[in-house]
């Protein structure tokens, strides 16, 4: 019973390793979220995962406009508007 148990915990813990990350920087790269306020090459706002984030874009975004992130540099997300 006590090895059973071992190697239940065992294997769970090696499955825990090779999971993808759910958190963090790299778990927002990809997500879609709306833009507080207009998005352009050098300012703008968007609210991800309970916080408020500085966002920038190459394609100017109107508020409220559906965007997709790309990469963060800092605390700035690059994002693009989402394609329909």
């Amino acid at each position: 019973m006590t090895a059973a148990f071992f190697i239940f915990i065992a294997s769970a813990g090696v499955r825990a390793q090779f999971k993808p990350a759910s958190t963090g920087r790299e778990a927002m790269i990809g997500k879609i979220v709306n833009a507080l306020a207009p998005i352009d090459a050098a300012t703008g706002r968007v609210f991800v995962e309970g916080e408020t984030w500085n966002a920038v874009s190459a394609t100017p975004v109107a508020a409220g406009q559906a965007v997709e992130i790309t990469g963060i540099t800092g605390l700035t997300l690059q994002v693009k508007p989402k394609q329909q």
